[in-house]
């Protein structure tokens, strides 16, 4: 059944005159195994998706305990960057 919902996403649709192409990515986490309450079910399943999304789209991936620190180290990766970005602009506001 999800690879059907997969594979029916990926047909290309026409509204004139673009041709469009939709991709899904899905992220499957199950209760109780993978979180004990839906914030922690949500938060796995997210970082399914985000394997997903980053194992080439249109696809799924139950969650894995190992996705967690992916997501957490790209989640540290983007606070460093827009807390870089956030200096950088208040160094060229002072000077």
């Amino acid at each position: 059944m999800r690879s059907a919902l997969v594979h029916s996403i990926d047909a290309p649709f026409t509204i004139d005159p673009y041709e469009l192409v939709v991709t899904l990515s899905v992220g499957i986490a199950l209760y109780p195994l993978d979180g004990k309450n839906e914030r922690e079910l949500m938060f796995n399943a997210d970082a399914a998706m985000y394997h997903t999304k980053h194992t080439g789209r249109n696809g799924y991936h139950f969650f894995q305990p190992s996705m967690n620190m992916l997501a957490q180290t790209q989640l540290q990766l983007m606070n460093d960057l827009w807390l870089a970005l956030e200096r950088q602009w208040s160094d060229l506001k002072s000077e």
